[in-house]
């Protein structure tokens, strides 16, 4: 996975999960999860650094981003860093390429990847 830091392993099972269950969660939720986990107090407007770097790993390993399924609470959209990389897009391209994502990750088995970067 590239380099990691202590929290990226739990936040990367715990998207895993939500893709194995197939679906989303907020920002706010993988922060609260990850302050339940490890004793931290990590807030939503950070998880951007551990998602990033999530992100970065799955399409390093040829994997689909598990970053999609991670919205904002209110717009239930990604935030921008999702489409880093791909240029400037409209919002109906976003939404596209979100949804397209986001069957992606759905569709793809966890296993391999869970036993290579998770706990499991």
């Amino acid at each position: 996975m590239g380099r990691t830091y202590a929290y990226d392993p739990y936040v990367f099972n715990f998207l895993v999960r939500k893709a194995q269950a197939n679906e989303l969660t907020t920002y706010g939720e993988v922060a609260s999860y990850l302050n339940q986990a490890v004793p931290t107090q990590t807030s939503p407007r950070a998880m951007r650094f551990c998602l990033h770097r999530i992100k970065a790993a799955c399409i390093t390993e040829g994997l689909p981003p598990l970053t999609a399924l991670v919205v904002d609470k209110i717009s239930r959209l990604p935030g921008d860093g999702l489409f880093d990389g791909l240029g400037n897009l409209s919002k109906s391209q976003k939404l596209e390429i979100f949804g397209t994502m986001q069957e992606k990750v759905y569709g793809n088995d966890w296993t391999e990847a869970l036993l290579k970067y998770g706990f499991e």
